[in-house]
């Protein structure tokens, strides 16, 4: 991915869950993320099994949650796990982590609070248009061009001082 970015001059955001931050190589001239799976859930489909969660945060946070939505969890245990994985990714790779990716695209109002009290600059969990158990994205229009959030509502228009980029 990173090849095929400077093949064409595009800068790539990379968004690195805290657990696998050894594994990850150096890159140069791209943008790191921080993407955060909260707790620890077990998911099955048919035959398939899966992990999902974050084992770098569930051993240096304070929470005895299992769930992997954000928006389940405090406002003080979220700005923990935010701020801890921020740490850990600007340690390793010596740069100042401005965007965020929340896990399950699940975040709420605290989550907004958390990620501008550590100075993140850009949240790319917006989902347009759709609501599951875990998150709710549906006040978004389907196409939704980046936009400041409210301070109360994540989904409307406001003047905070980070940019929701939405998946389009």
């Amino acid at each position: 991915l990173e090849k095929m970015g400077n093949a064409y001059g595009a800068k790539i955001t990379f968004a690195i869950c805290p657990e696998v931050v050894d594994f990850f190589p150096e890159t140069k001239g791209h943008e790191i993320g921080l993407h955060v799976h909260p707790g620890w859930e077990e998911f099955r489909k048919g035959s398939y099994i899966w992990h999902v969660g974050d084992a770098y945060l569930k051993k240096v946070c304070n929470f005895n949650k299992t769930s992997t939505a954000l928006k389940d969890y405090s406002f003080n245990e979220q700005l923990e796990m935010i701020k801890k994985g921020k740490e850990l990714l600007e340690k390793k790779f010596g740069v100042n982590i401005k965007v965020f990716l929340a896990g399950r695209w699940s975040l709420n109002a605290d989550t907004i609070k958390a990620l501008v009290e550590l100075s993140f600059t850009h949240d790319c969990s917006a989902y347009p248009g759709l609501k599951l158990s875990h998150f709710d994205w549906s006040k978004l229009p389907r196409i939704c061009m980046p936009y400041r959030p409210n301070r109360d509502n994540h989904q409307e228009r406001g003047d905070l001082p980070i940019t929701m980029v939405p998946v389009s």
